[in-house]
């Protein structure tokens, strides 16, 4: 049976080459803005799945981005164990737009097997004021 281990967005995420370990780096739990709309310009989502010997080697996935209600991005995307156990997927996102404070959520479903999983992240609308100095 196919099981999710990991599903989270970061700043940034890598597989390295030589050792094959997977590093997430700065996790974001919640966003803070001063206006609407904004754009983030980086974000990663990391996906860690497992399957059993008997499951089958290829899925297809279905990426879904909200903020809100609202749907941002769904795409599709490819998802090989290559006679694995284990996979995992870094899917960058670029110039991510963000209408209005509530949540920003990442939705997976997979096929076959009817699985999902979301990650959602808190947006603020914060009113920091500007720091002036005067000489």
């Amino acid at each position: 049976m196919l099981k999710f281990i990991l599903f989270i967005a970061s700043e940034s995420a890598s597989i390295d080459r030589v050792s094959n370990n997977l590093s997430v780096f700065n996790i974001i739990e919640d966003i803070a803005a001063q206006s609407f709309p904004f754009a983030i310009p980086k974000i990663t989502v990391t996906v860690l799945l497992s399957r059993e010997d008997t499951d089958p080697n290829d899925y297809e996935g279905t990426v879904t981005v909200l903020n809100n209600t609202q749907t941002l991005h769904s795409f599709k995307i490819p998802m090989r164990f290559e006679d694995k156990l284990h996979s995992r997927l870094n899917i960058q996102l670029g110039g991510l737009p963000v209408s209005s404070p509530g949540m920003l959520s990442f939705k997976l479903h997979v096929e076959p097997g009817d699985l999902h999983v979301e990650y959602s992240i808190k947006v603020l609308e914060t009113k920091i004021k500007p720091k002036v100095e005067q000489s």
